[in-house]
């Protein structure tokens, strides 16, 4: 008997309000930097590479924006990223917020943004902060165990069920659209199907609404529905 092939694993993100709540006590400096590490991976899609390569000079707080160059491999730096591409990656007020407050904590040095407080040294694998750290701290709280490397996948869903557009959630994760769309099309066709149904009822709604409704139509409609809107006006407009 000939066996099928295993499908693909779909992404699994990991519930950030969960960890975010037992980190949310940062009066201890050690504490603090492994929540600005989280909060950074959760809010901005790094891969492992490149948080952990991640250093301040690529770090633009007035365009609010991180230079994707170069990436940190089982402790080799290299410079070039897993696409061979640079990247911009936008900041949202979580991601920044994280690296705002790490600027305290390695800033003055100016190499690494993110480094395991026992050591001083920058994290050099998803493995080692995953056995000093993750693992303990996922047991701890009752959460299913993922890889951190799923934060990534919280955040491209997070970006897709708020109803940004997938061709901007592939360039911010340095994907191409295709590989996007293969990997989160369960997100693109459930959590999507009301939003999009939801536009083309508004728009239904308008078209119905009569000549107010109608002077509005234009907004929401294609060109086909924009031309009837167009001419219900004028049927509609008082003559002289």
């Amino acid at each position: 008997m000939t066996g099928s092939a295993a499908a693909p694993a779909l992404p699994s993100p990991c519930e950030r309000d969960s960890c975010f709540g037992d980190l949310s006590c940062r009066s201890c400096s050690t504490e603090a930097q492994k929540h600005n590490y989280i909060e950074l991976w959760f809010w901005s899609g790094l891969r492992t590479s490149e948080i952990n390569g991640l250093e301040w000079r690529y770090v633009d707080f007035k365009d609010n924006t991180i230079a994707i160059e170069r990436v940190l491999v089982a402790g080799e730096e290299k410079n070039r990223t897993k696409t061979a591409e640079a990247r911009l990656v936008r900041l949202n007020s979580r991601s920044r917020a994280a690296l705002l407050r790490q600027r305290a904590f390695t800033q003055v040095a100016g190499g690494r943004v993110f480094q395991d407080p026992r050591t001083g040294k920058p994290w050099h694998s998803e493995e080692a902060f995953q056995r000093v750290y993750w693992t303990r701290m996922l047991k701890r709280l009752g959460i299913r165990y993922r890889r951190p490397y799923n934060m990534r996948h919280s955040y491209a869903t997070s970006m897709l069920m708020a109803g940004m557009t997938p061709a901007f959630c592939a360039r911010q994760l340095g994907h191409t659209v295709e590989m996007f769309l293969r990997t989160y099309a369960k997100w693109i066709d459930g959590s999507q199907n009301d939003l999009e149904m939801a536009r083309l009822e508004n728009a239904l709604t308008v078209d119905e609404a009569g000549p107010a409704g109608a002077r509005l139509a234009p907004r929401f409609l294609g060109c086909r529905h924009r031309a009837v809107a167009q001419a219900r006006e004028a049927e509609t407009a008082p003559s002289g």
